[in-house]
């Protein structure tokens, strides 16, 4: 990440970093560590869910139609 990612991308990435890992036993939690990281799977998705609200996000993967896929193998256009 630099200057240039988005900060609501930083808290996501950076939350699910923080509770995966306080759900080590290093960190004495081990008895809620199922609990932590499905908070921190449940707060990643939290955070994206705005941007998948419509569609499909800008630069995401999308299914590819059989056409493209010709294309994709070497086929070229018919």
């Amino acid at each position: 990440m630099d200057a240039s990612t988005p900060a609501r991308l930083k808290l996501q990435h950076g939350l699910v970093l923080v509770l995966s890992l306080l759900s080590l036993p290093i960190f004495g939690l081990h008895e809620f560590s199922g609990e932590m990281l499905a908070l921190a799977l449940c707060a990643y998705l939290w955070i994206d869910a705005r941007r998948w609200r419509n569609e499909v996000p800008m630069g995401c993967p999308v299914e590819l139609s059989h056409d493209q896929l010709h294309a994709v193998r070497g086929r070229g256009p018919k």
